[in-house]
């Protein structure tokens, strides 16, 4: 299985939010339980289009490294990205096999 790191815009005003999702995108599609058929999970990490200042670009840094280590866990098949928790800041993968 081949997983891709996608980056998609948010539909939202300019408040100095983030501007883009960061997503996973699996080929071939993955079949979950129940028979759901998933091509694509988001993150729920979001990075600046155009950081403007040291700290937005620090924290573009800082979450793209976070999203690779992601997708490469996910691509060896050794971690269940669990979101809810990526979002506290209390973990960010849980691993599920010993290959590491």
């Amino acid at each position: 299985m081949n997983v891709y790191l996608r980056v998609r815009d948010l539909k939202q005003g300019s408040k100095r939010k983030p501007d883009q999702n960061l997503r996973l995108e699996y080929s071939p599609s993955l079949k979950l339980p129940g028979g759901k058929i998933s091509r694509w999970k988001s993150l729920k990490l979001y990075i600046y289009l155009k950081p403007r200042n040291p700290q937005e670009r620090q924290h573009n840094k800082e979450v793209k490294e976070l999203a690779e280590q992601i997708r490469s866990d996910t691509e060896r098949g050794c971690v269940e990205v669990d979101t809810a928790r990526i979002r506290q800041g209390t973990c960010c993968l849980l691993i599920s096999c010993g290959a590491m």
